[in-house]
């Protein structure tokens, strides 16, 4: 049997998971990977580099999409770059996109954090057709699951993760085989919805209002929480307040400076230990002043000492 060829784009640990089964699979799949690109500055690590794993296996590394050849498939998978018409064109048969999120639901960026924060109750993975909108061409295949109750962007983004690349692994013989059914993402929007999101509007999600309804605010919280990135924040009085996780424990304050226990800090408590969070704040009393008073919520203990010029957890 003829061999077919493929290039594939990726970054990121889903994209060398995926690019070790390719490899791993290519004899059995007779597939030519007839080269690599990457967006190195996204690995985490030097044992998620697309670069090595190409290199350690003969693969070519392509530096940039115009030095990119024409191919029998195109794959991308967390690729960085929205691939112009004359690189879609390179793929004589097809040019997919693993999306790591349901579509049309969720496309582009930050995905996981919206639906925590529009209270979805499923979340998935889809392999589409590329074109040149985001996230926009045909479905081919996809794999759903089941938001658990009160997740958090770190877990959404791992049963994602999971999804994705069991959803690759299963779809990748049907894809070659060109065993699939065009399904228009405009046929399915009347009944699932749709919307586009930028990697810029994290940051806006980040903000805290104390003002908000309790469950807003600790969605906010559980879907920007992310190891490894910039917490969740709050204004107050003109001073910047930043969320940490402390162990396995969930949320206390970090503050740069002394802060009276006031409505605004005792309602946000109010709001994580009515969504099922252990909370306990303690304030440290000053030597000539009583006025910072501990505020129990009679859950385990989590620790948050208010001390001027220094952030102490337990």
């Amino acid at each position: 049997m003829k061999k077919q060829s493929i290039i594939f784009l990726g970054a990121k640990s889903i994209g060398y998971q995926c690019l070790k089964y390719l490899i791993e699979n290519a004899a059995r799949l007779h597939l030519d990977i007839k080269g690599v690109l990457a967006n190195e500055k996204a690995h985490i690590g030097s044992e998620f580099s697309l670069r090595e794993l190409a290199m350690q296996n003969q693969i070519p590394f392509i530096e940039s999409l115009d030095d990119m050849l024409s191919a029998d498939f195109i794959y991308s998978v967390q690729y960085h770059l929205i691939l112009r018409k004359k690189d879609i064109e390179k793929a004589r048969i097809t040019a997919v996109n693993l999306h790591m999120a349901p579509l049309p639901e969720y496309r582009g960026c930050n995905q996981f954090s919206f639906a925590i924060i529009d209270n979805k109750k499923e979340f998935g993975a889809t392999v589409h057709l590329i074109d040149e909108k985001i996230d926009h061409g045909d479905i081919l295949f996809e794999k759903r699951f089941p938001i658990p109750e009160n997740c958090w962007v770190e877990q959404l983004y791992s049963l994602t993760f999971e999804a994705s690349l069991k959803l690759f692994k299963e779809s990748i013989d049907d894809l070659i085989g060109q065993k699939f059914t065009k399904v228009p993402q405009a046929n399915l929007i009347e009944k699932r919805g749709t919307s586009l999101h930028l990697r810029s509007e994290i940051q806006n999600l980040k903000q805290i209002d104390f003002n908000w309804e309790q469950d807003k605010i600790a969605r906010h919280i559980r879907a920007t929480f992310m190891p490894g990135f910039e917490p969740p924040f709050t204004i107050i009085d003109n001073k910047k307040f930043t969320f940490v996780k402390n162990g396995n424990k969930k949320i206390v304050c970090t503050v740069t400076n002394d802060l009276n226990f006031d409505q605004r800090m005792i309602r946000i408590c109010s709001s994580l230990q009515a969504n099922g969070y252990d909370v306990t704040l303690v304030g440290r009393v000053r030597k000539k002043s009583k006025d910072l008073i501990p505020k129990s919520f009679n859950q385990k203990r989590l620790f948050c000492f208010f001390d001027k010029g220094k952030n102490v957890l337990y």
